[in-house]
């Protein structure tokens, strides 16, 4: 910003005219001049807005909130500093937020609590949801779960919550049959784990119609619709999948045996039971053509318990007799809970 002119640090017109007559126009220049006499001469304002441009000064600013964003303030008649207090004001202000989202025909999906400290300063805590809701008392619980964060200094002095993100909710019919009865509010599980540990921690499987172990699973958010696949009820899988699969050395007998002994991480491991081969041709879609053009796309996967209990899911990559399946060389792809 050295280059800059003096209208950009926003002084008044008659201030910049009177630098400028000085020869002074450019931001470089004011840095480089001793601030006694052009502070004696202009007064304190013009140094105030070249420490508040480098940051060396702060400027709180009052956050601007679009006209329709349901919002409400609590402004306190004496400063507050303990959570039992912010707890109750954040009670007051969900109730006025809900109350509006009835009357729009909405849900929250995103709350913004700032603090106004006494200093002028001011912090936030943020929640989100996994769906819209308007349940006052599911969204204030989990806003005072991060009064934590804010540190209020010498006292808040104003508390304002904002549903920045909102979506439509209609009303829906309750099922009669189970009227008395409480439905699993898994929503609201959600949300509480989500604000917690993070969104990006909390995930579910769904199932994809690929071809490859590693391409025919996803992960989506908790709630997300799932995909039209659905899982295959007669073929088991391993719980967690290695990413990609690592290689192994293997002592097995050649087309179809299963493996006898396998090194994995430098640890020996003996076989005690094994079942397969499961084959698994590819997806020439995707591996370039058929078998000729594409020959690594066979694998023979076989499920193994080693001494100790531990079950693994092994594959070799190539058919076992033809050379142009596969280099006959094995991997782990999974370990079986």
């Amino acid at each position: 910003m050295a280059l800059l002119p003096l209208a950009a640090l926003r002084l008044e017109a008659q201030l910049v005219e009177g630098l400028r007559k000085l020869g002074l126009e450019r931001i470089e220049q004011i840095l480089a001049t001793p601030r006694g006499p052009l502070a004696r001469r202009f007064g304190r304002v013009l140094h105030q807005r070249l420490d508040q441009a480098l940051g060396h000064a702060p400027e709180p600013i009052e956050p601007i909130f679009a006209p329709r964003v349901p919002r409400a303030r609590r402004a306190l008649l004496e400063p507050i500093a303990t959570p039992e207090a912010f707890g109750r004001v954040i009670g007051d202000l969900v109730g006025d937020i809900t109350a509006q989202l009835v009357r729009l025909g909405k849900g929250a999906r995103r709350l913004d609590c700032h603090f106004q400290r006494v200093d002028g300063q001011t912090q936030a805590i943020r929640v989100g949801t996994a769906a819209p809701t308007r349940d006052a008392a599911h969204l204030a619980r989990l806003l005072q779960a991060r009064i934590d964060q804010i540190e209020p200094g010498l006292g808040i002095e104003a508390m304002t919550l904002v549903a920045q993100l909102v979506e439509p909710l209609a009303a829906a019919q309750a099922d009669l049959a189970r009227a008395g009865r409480r439905e699993a509010d898994v929503a609201g599980l959600v949300d509480t784990l989500a604000n917690r540990f993070g969104e990006a921690s909390l995930r579910r499987a769904a199932p994809l119609p690929g071809g490859m172990p590693e391409r025919s699973v996803a992960t989506l958010p908790a709630l997300a619709p799932a995909a039209g696949a659905r899982w295959a009820d007669d073929l088991p899988r391993p719980g967690r999948l290695i990413d990609p699969p690592q290689p192994i050395q293997v002592t097995a007998m050649l087309p179809d045996h299963p493996p006898a002994m396998f090194v994995w991480r430098r640890k020996r491991y003996r076989v005690v039971q094994a079942d397969g081969p499961e084959r698994l041709h590819g997806e020439w879609w995707r591996e370039g053509g058929t078998e000729a053009r594409a020959p690594y796309s066979v694998r023979d996967y076989f499920q193994v318990e080693v001494e100790g209990g531990g079950r693994y899911w092994l594959f070799r990559l190539g058919d076992g007799e033809r050379g142009a399946t596969g280099p006959m060389t094995w991997f782990i792809h999974g370990a079986f809970a």
